[in-house]
């Protein structure tokens, strides 16, 4: 089920009688394909992916990626910089997101001692990269930086 702003639930059928454009953004949405204007895949999409799909139905272009924005050339020239960093811990093991799985299913987390029910939080140990995981992310780290100055989604 899908809703809209003041939260009353529509069916696809009466999104795709909606007389604007429409965008659906995330994989949650992919049942939407055949019914919106413009779908962006992903969860989360790539950085630039909704703001550029609000661009591209719009026919609009953006501001923030214009020549007059002072801080652009900055923001460009620290991002290769910013990635390589992150592909490097990615290349040694780290793991700096979260491990996303879309399954619907509930993780019973371990026993916990006494003194960890006192914690704010629960440390939480993910298995370590495997070579199939670094190479994965490393492509994924690609496309998110290069996503980022992307007209397109």
């Amino acid at each position: 089920m899908y809703y809209d702003r003041a939260g009353a639930a529509l069916t696809p059928a009466q999104i795709a009688a909606l007389p604007s454009k429409k965008l659906a953004v995330g994989t949650c949405t992919r049942p939407l394909r055949g019914v919106v204007d413009l779908h962006v895949d992903g969860c989360m999409p790539l950085p630039n992916a909704p703001h550029a799909a609000v661009h591209t139905l719009s026919g609009t272009r953006c501001a923030p990626l214009g020549f007059r924005n002072r801080h652009l050339l900055p923001l460009f020239l620290a991002s290769p910089g910013m990635s390589q960093a992150r592909q490097r811990l990615i290349r040694g093991g780290a793991r700096l997101d979260l491990p996303l799985t879309l399954d619907d299913q509930i993780i019973e987390p371990r026993p916990l001692s006494e003194a960890e029910w006192r914690l704010d939080f629960i440390p939480w140990d993910f298995p370590p990269l495997t070579p199939e995981e670094i190479r994965r992310l490393g492509e994924e780290e690609t496309r998110a930086a290069l996503a980022m100055f992307s007209p397109q989604t």
